[in-house]
């Protein structure tokens, strides 16, 4: 019977991960929560049945697919849901060498390793939309051209973006010529490999689209949100977001996703040029988001439809979302409301905390553990300079004449 199935969650410190387990034990599933830090707010969860501590895979791929086997070997999950791309690629780079990875394999819905690899790496992701006809900002790639070229073909301000990233981290504002070369090679320092890419104005709506596609490339529930607020406000996180269709992203997705070949899993970023008012990719992230709460509570419940991917080979057809649904990250919300100029001017209004039309990414009545841990979790960000860095060094940085601010 279904509500027998058993499922492994990974990845617990996030909240794409709480909601996952929240979505499936809504459906009678049976959820495991792995995680690599007990502090991880969907271990604490009263929906999970059960916990297990896995290595990091960021800092030990392999050992984290080793353990995975074993869990897998030991519990026989019906589906795994790979929540972050840093375990999906830990697992494209490692499981071969296991022995008995196939019993993983079985049980998990991910692209091939090239696909992974242009969704993951936000330069090769440009490229692919490009080939596929989709709009994106004017793109410059310094390992096509010397960068002497390119500084002649820009325009100013300009952006320096990191290949691979997450939340924003490491995109600088270049407002000069003269600082074109050093910031490039400061953010290349600490990031890796960079593109650069031209500076949309701010003024336009941003956008977040997420899709399931099967074996057969068939594509499914197609989802789209907008950002209404965000964290760091120069640009960063979401913390208020709302179901919302928009025609020309949706169509923009389902020729990105032919062209990458996809199976699985895929989100993306959209913002609107002010200037032409069009819709403009601006990366894929091969993970759920962290307001995946917005998806399941429109309707669109990909955690059910991968589940369903993974053990039956197919996705069940269901109603189309619904429009006007919000989720709000209450903490991110309130760190919005202390930095925005528009704090009092913000609609719907910051001060709007029991709407029935809203829900929340982590605190829930009925299920106050993750909100709980997650309090605490922010105590020792704040105790911690290591990771009040990490945690708010996001958003759009610039490049002034002798230091880096954010903007």
């Amino acid at each position: 019977m279904e509500n027998k199935s058993k499922v492994l969650v990974t990845a617990g410190e996030n909240k794409s991960a709480l909601a996952c387990v929240r979505a499936l034990a809504d459906r009678g599933i049976t959820v495991h929560v792995s995680a690599h830090s007990r502090l991880a707010i969907a271990r604490w969860s009263r929906k999970g049945s059960q916990t297990h501590t896995l290595p990091d895979p960021r800092e030990d791929g392999r050992a984290f697919c080793k353990a995975l086997v074993e869990l897998q070997q030991r519990y026989h999950f019906h589906a795994i849901l790979l929540v972050c791309d840093y375990e999906i690629s830990a697992w494209l780079e490692h499981s071969h060498t296991l022995d008995s990875h196939d019993c993983v394999n079985e049980v998990i819905a991910i692209p091939g390793k090239e696909s992974f690899r242009i969704a993951r790496d936000k330069s090769m992701t440009i490229r692919a939309a490009i080939s596929a006809g989709v709009a994106c900002p004017a793109t410059w790639f310094p390992e096509d051209h010397p960068l002497e070229e390119i500084a002649r073909q820009v325009s100013y301000p300009l952006l320096v973006k990191p290949n691979v990233s997450e939340g924003a981290r490491g995109i600088t504002l270049v407002e000069r010529p003269e600082d074109l070369q050093t910031t490039l090679r400061e953010v290349e320092a600490r990031w890796g490999p960079c593109h650069l890419q031209e500076y949309v104005p701010s003024g336009g709506a941003q956008y977040k689209a997420d899709v399931v596609v099967d074996r057969n490339g068939k594509q499914h529930a197609l989802f789209v949100c907008r950002k209404l607020r965000y964290y760091p406000v120069s640009g960063g996180s979401s913390t208020l977001i709302v179901s919302e269709h928009h025609a020309g992203i949706e169509d923009s997705v389902r020729r990105l996703v032919d062209q990458m070949d996809w199976y699985g899993f895929a989100d993306f970023d959209f913002i609107v040029d002010p200037r032409d008012g069009e819709a403009k990719l601006m990366e894929c992230n091969p993970r759920f988001p962290e307001s995946l709460s917005v998806n399941i509570f429109a309707g669109a419940d990909f955690p059910w439809l991968m589940y369903n991917l993974i053990r039956h080979g197919k996705v069940p057809e269901e109603p189309d979302w619904i429009e006007g649904r919000y989720a709000r990250f209450l903490v991110g919300d309130i760190l919005w409301f202390l930095g925005s100029r528009e704090r009092w001017r913000a609609d719907p209004g910051f001060f709007r905390f029991f709407d029935r039309n809203q829900t929340y990414y982590v605190e829930r009545l009925s299920d106050p553990g993750p909100t709980l841990c997650y309090a605490i979790e922010v105590v020792q960000t704040l105790l911690s300079p290591g990771r009040m860095a990490y945690r708010f060094g996001r958003g759009l940085r610039q490049r002034a004449q002798n230091s880096s601010v954010d903007r």
